[in-house]
């Protein structure tokens, strides 16, 4: 938060996620299967494998 806002606005908890995994691409399984054993099983339907777009910066 180096803007004192959020890089990634959504309005809930699987917005942001879906905002960022849009932007960045999903996460390799390896970091999707150590999040379903750290218990966050509920977020990996939120992640799509589309193509990551490019970031631009608007101030």
């Amino acid at each position: 938060m180096i803007i004192r806002r959020e890089l990634f606005p959504g309005r809930s908890v699987s917005g942001q996620i879906k905002i960022i995994v849009t932007m960045l691409g999903a996460p390799s399984e390896k970091v999707i299967n150590r999040f379903i054993a750290d218990g966050y099983a509920a977020l990996e339907h939120h992640i799509t494998y589309d193509i990551k777009q490019d970031l631009q910066y608007s101030p």
